[in-house]
């Protein structure tokens, strides 16, 4: 009986396997990722995030390689990032729905975070998903500003706003700080005491000096 021929076994590829190898290193660490807040703690100023893209899971469908999508568990306690220094801070109303950036400590934070002391690590994690941290203020395509100011710095709540440029805004959906002062200003231009007086010359001239004030320094 004549043997059967065996194929050649190929040499082995060693940039391939270190190609492989590095594709392997890759796919288990975890850098950063777009996520959703699910929910804010205001005590602890820590927020539940949901990761926004699924992950690649191997399966074993009848003895062949497959991969199944699956969400990535819930980040719960996950520090947010507050913009402070020394005793001043900026405050947002953190809102389940908004977007985020989570990034991934290179090691366990757990110990610093409690204490704020520098120490060793609690554990030997790396890269984890257990030691996130959440940039909130992303927003995507889908859902940018509706007007973005490229001329001043503007704070705002819905209709209320705060506005930094060559003059200073303050207003809210019904009335501007400097509506608000003129109309004072008027209203004390026009008055008249009990002896039927309104104000002379000079007070009129001085008030009006006021509104230029105002219109000077408010938009």
């Amino acid at each position: 009986m004549s043997a059967t021929p065996q194929l050649p076994i190929p040499e082995p590829d060693l940039r391939a396997l270190l190609q492989q190898f590095k594709l392997e290193i890759f796919a288990s660490l975890n850098c950063h990722q777009w996520g959703v807040i699910k929910g804010f703690n205001s005590t602890k100023q820590t927020v539940t995030v949901q990761i926004a893209v699924t992950r690649q899971v191997p399966v074993d469908q009848g003895g062949q390689a497959a991969y199944q999508s699956k969400a990535y568990p819930l980040l719960v306690d996950v520090p947010v990032f507050i913009p402070s220094g020394g005793a001043g801070y900026l405050t947002f109303p953190i809102t389940a729905g908004d977007i985020c950036l989570v990034l991934f400590n290179d090691r366990d934070f757990d110990q610093f975070w409690a204490t704020g002391n520098i120490q060793d690590p609690n554990s030997g994690r790396m890269h984890d998903l257990s030691d996130g941290l959440a940039i909130v203020g992303f927003r995507t395509a889908a859902h940018p500003l509706a007007s973005y100011d490229t001329a001043q710095v503007v704070l705002a709540l819905n209709q209320t706003q705060i506005v930094l440029g060559t003059k200073i805004g303050i207003q809210n959906a019904s009335l501007s700080l400097l509506t608000a002062l003129t109309n004072l200003v008027n209203t004390l231009k026009g008055w008249v005491d009990t002896r039927g007086d309104t104000p002379n010359a000079a007070t009129l001239t001085a008030l009006n000096a006021r509104i230029t004030d105002f219109q000077n320094l408010l938009q």
